[in-house]
């Protein structure tokens, strides 16, 4: 039987410490997360987007998804106070086949403290966003506030602004995006300190362990 001093003991706690640690620390560098890049409507050197100062009700642009993309829909408003508080920007979008999506954003703003004249009178921001009906796409749930679909169908995807009467938001510019997604694992730089942890508590209770079998064969020997 080994017997161990309690310095040898302590050690041995010590070690399975860090060995909890080491491991600890190597489990985070497998955390995944999934990240959406948005090419802001422009690939290839094509902008797919219209602007002016105040986009009329029915105005469109269209862009090509292959089956399985992610499409996303930008915007800046028009708005102009007095300050509405709560109000909705309608657009549809039209799959190659004619299948539609009907999407509702609700914008939120406020009036802007500062009243430089580079200032925007208005601070405006996407609160959430209501589906009337989804074809030809199935919705990204994880990226609320902001709606990504997957298209499932290869072709020509046609974004159209609905204004109507007020209060809805009016726009200056909208942008008819694809999201591209990428695994990013952030806590990969961990690893190297995980490892050594691990090391050190392997060597750490090796070497209690081995101390106190040495000193068991001493007394026994004796």
């Amino acid at each position: 039987m080994i017997r161990m001093r309690k310095r040898d003991k302590a050690v041995i706690g010590f070690s399975l410490v860090v060995l909890f640690a080491g491991f600890v620390f190597l489990s985070s560098t497998q955390v995944a997360l999934t990240k959406g890049s948005d090419d802001r409507g422009v690939e290839n050197g094509v902008d797919y987007s219209v602007e002016g100062g105040e986009l009329p009700e029915n105005q469109s642009l269209s862009r090509y998804f292959v089956a399985n993309e992610s499409l996303s829909v930008l915007f800046n408003d028009a708005l102009k106070p007095p300050v509405p508080v709560d109000v909705p920007v309608d657009f549809l979008i039209f799959s190659p086949s004619g299948k539609l999506c009907n999407l509702t954003y609700w914008v939120l703003s406020r009036a802007n403290p500062d009243t430089s004249l580079t200032a925007p009178p208005l601070i405006v921001w996407i609160a959430a966003f209501d589906i009337g009906q989804i074809e030809g796409m199935t919705l990204d749930n994880s990226s609320f506030p902001q709606f990504v679909g997957k298209v499932s169908e290869d072709g020509n995807y046609t974004l159209v602004y609905k204004g109507g009467l007020p209060p809805y938001t009016a726009i200056r510019s909208m942008t008819l995006s694809k999201v591209t997604w990428r695994v990013d694992y952030p806590y990969s730089s961990m690893m190297p300190i995980g490892s050594i942890l691990l090391v050190v508590g392997v060597v750490l209770s090796l070497a209690a362990v081995w101390d106190s079998r040495r000193r068991t064969r001493r007394r026994l020997s004796s």
